[in-house]
């Protein structure tokens, strides 16, 4: 509440883009940043002053719901139900909240169940629970075998999710992509400029497309260009050198039109159905390549000084 009657803050908050004010994720930022969030005036006072590195974060951040701490709350009115009990998840908490009977939970000195995972949870005004449910196995939608289906719909990321990413860096700018040294996943590291009127300070984001099956790079430059763009001068961007084609050596393109998820994909749809997780493709656009890939995941990562995709190790041998 004291946030949103902070004109001010609300000021701040503002200059990001609307998919980025989430209330949640400006409390986890602080709080990530070793910030407080309990008392308004010394949030305030916290806040203020760090914006643009609080800004920053937040528009690389995202909020998820993959929370298997809440079956540690919901399991004494589960145990007292009728049993055995089926679940089923409305949501994108990734199916971990079905399982309530799979985790050890801990109330104070009594624990309850054996699982390799701790679930910790105080309880008042309640006794813990002596049992935990009892739950029907999963089962497919278009199986048989249950008259009730426990189930989820696993998705790693969602849609708005990944479409607000890729806004993100809208007409920014590609200086390095490729697989990942382990050839799974596939990076696009991207410059994103400052804004001066936000305080957000220039900074370099890595996009890693997650169980990357399909890369396709083609360059985006048509053949006239390319037969002004031969002479080798061109990859040293300090060299004297007529500038009618193409300057290679400023090692960085234009990311305009930029990324875009490419919908109904027939190749994203072929994979999710042999692989059994979502996959997505998307079109990135540059003017110096055209890049299609089909992924499963995004995680957006900033990447500091000195980072290299690959460093040639000392032994050799």
């Amino acid at each position: 509440m004291a946030v949103s009657q902070d004109a001010e803050l609300l000021t701040l908050l503002d200059t990001l883009p609307p998919h980025r004010r989430q209330p949640n994720t400006l409390f986890a930022v602080v709080r990530l940043r070793n910030g407080p969030i309990q008392e308004p005036a010394a949030f305030r006072e916290f806040v203020v002053p760090q914006w643009s590195a609080v800004a920053a974060e937040m528009l690389t951040r995202a909020t998820q719901t993959n929370e298997p701490g809440r079956c540690a709350l919901l399991l004494p009115v589960l145990a007292e139900l009728p049993q055995p009990i089926a679940l089923i998840e409305v949501g994108a908490s990734a199916g971990l909240c079905l399982y309530p009977d799979r985790y050890a939970c801990r109330y104070g000195e009594h624990w309850l169940g054996d699982g390799d995972v701790v679930l910790h949870c105080t309880l008042v005004g309640l006794r813990p629970p002596t049992r935990r449910p009892e739950a029907v196995a999963p089962a497919s939608a278009g199986g048989t075998g249950h008259g009730l289906v426990m189930g989820a719909i696993i998705r790693p990321v969602e849609i708005d999710q990944i479409k607000a990413a890729l806004d993100d860096v809208f007409d920014h700018a590609i200086v390095f992509h490729g697989f990942t040294d382990y050839m799974r996943d596939y990076d696009v590291i991207v410059h994103v400029t400052a804004a001066p009127g936000t305080g957000i300070a220039a900074r370099y984001l890595r996009y890693r497309f997650v169980y990357c099956v399909r890369a396709t790079v083609a360059s985006a430059l048509p053949p006239e260009v390319w037969r002004r763009s031969l002479d080798d001068r061109l990859v040293d961007d300090q060299q004297r050198v007529d500038p009618d084609g193409y300057v290679w050596g400023v090692r960085w393109q234009d990311l305009y039109p930029g990324m875009a998820l490419v919908p109904d994909s027939p190749d994203a749809k072929r994979w999710s159905q042999h692989v059994g997780i979502p996959f997505y493709e998307v079109a990135i656009r540059a003017n110096a390549h055209t890049i299609s890939l089909v992924f499963s995941d995004l995680v957006v990562d900033p990447v500091g000084t000195g980072y290299a995709p690959f460093v040639v190790p000392v032994d050799v041998s």
